[in-house]
């Protein structure tokens, strides 16, 4: 379980400026179900998703919370051209176009079945899990993320 509290305050520390409840889990990109199955089996790898003023970043979760700097993608919000979010199954596919023409790709689970899936057990904010923040910010971030790079 990794609090949004602790990855929040680490990332001030580093300099950045995370907005509160924009934050989810994010997985590798399965381009089809015999992927999706492979990431079923091999053991998929999770990231969390933070929206802040002026980035968007993505850090692993296998060090247990502790966010290591050089090891954060760090997305300028002014280089994103577009995001799209497709509905796939249970789960959303988020696609983040560049400016440059690079095409950054993550899967998202669906909040409704996240008690029961990993992006609920890795931010879980109880015993019970119950309660996640990926679930809680879910919406909200997908909306944002959204909003990204549109034409004011």
């Amino acid at each position: 379980m990794v609090k949004q509290a602790k990855v929040i305050d680490q990332l001030i520390e580093l300099g950045y400026k995370p907005k509160e409840n924009r934050a989810i889990v994010v997985g590798n990109y399965a381009q089809n179900l015999s992927a999706q199955i492979a990431n079923f089996f091999s053991g998929k790898e999770f990231y969390f998703l933070q929206i802040c003023e002026d980035e968007i970043l993505i850090a692993d979760f296998k060090t247990g919370g502790k966010i290591i700097k050089d090891k954060i993608m760090v997305i300028k919000k002014a280089d994103i051209k577009n995001v799209k979010i497709e509905e796939s199954g249970i789960n959303d596919k988020v696609f983040i176009n560049l400016k440059d023409g690079t095409e950054i790709k993550f899967d998202t689970q669906q909040k409704e079945l996240s008690m029961w899936r990993n992006s609920g057990t890795l931010t879980s904010e109880n015993l019970w899990g119950d309660k996640n923040w990926h679930s809680d910010n879910f919406d909200e971030t997908i909306k944002e993320l959204e909003s990204l790079g549109q034409e004011k």
